[in-house]
């Protein structure tokens, strides 16, 4: 997912003059800081809305830096669909033992949802394909003889039979950002921020130029 802050201020420049320059240099510094604070503020809609905390999910964070030559900042996230134990508030939280009747109840965008044949249980590796711990410190490393040691929200794939199983995931936090309560509040901030920051830009000039 990504999210271009952009100023137009071709017009605004030539109108100032000799001013125009100094002040292109000081609307990079608030777009960047606008780009920043999309993602304080996604991710406190995320934690408000969703009750996700998404410290601890797989989601990277970037942010290129607005010039004078190039007014613009993007926040690209990136990450992948995140294991429900880990994000989802699991009821119960804890390895199943025994009977597992009664399912798991998770938390998915906020909303609560049962799961009536799932169960709370802890794979290893061999199960847990390798390829899943990609990104994570478990990937190349042994543990346990080779095998690394998973807890997940898990459910069979077919009414009869214990197998073929598989774990629950809930979408990424890149497709859960896109939602309309998660990143409407944030861009309607953003407006308010570059409009403050043209204020301070402009007042920072008139002070270092000696106008009034």
């Amino acid at each position: 997912m990504r999210v271009t802050i952009e100023a137009k201020t071709a017009k605004v420049v030539q109108a100032l003059g000799k001013f125009g320059s100094a002040l292109k240099k000081e609307l990079a510094v608030g777009i960047t800081a606008a780009a920043s604070g999309m993602k304080a503020d996604t991710t406190k809609e995320l934690k408000k809305q969703y009750q996700v905390d998404v410290a601890k999910s797989t989601a990277k964070y970037s942010r290129d830096k607005a010039t004078a030559s190039k007014l613009e900042s993007t926040l690209t996230i990136r990450g992948r669909m995140e294991p429900v134990f880990k994000l989802g508030q699991p009821t119960p939280s804890r390895v199943m033992g025994g009977k597992t009747s009664g399912g798991v109840s998770v938390m998915i965008k906020g909303q609560r949802k049962t799961y009536p044949s799932a169960f709370v249980a802890r794979m290893t590796e061999g199960f847990y394909k390798k390829e899943r711990l990609r990104g994570t410190k478990y990937f190349g490393q042994a543990v346990r003889g080779g095998a690394v040691d998973h807890i997940g929200v898990f459910k069979r794939k077919e009414e009869k039979g214990r197998l073929p199983i598989k774990e629950i995931y809930e979408p990424s936090i890149p497709q859960q950002t896109e939602d309309e309560p998660i990143i409407e509040p944030a861009i309607n901030k953003v407006l308010p921020k570059m409009i403050n920051g043209v204020h301070r830009a402009l007042n920072h000039l008139k002070k270092n130029w000696g106008t009034k």
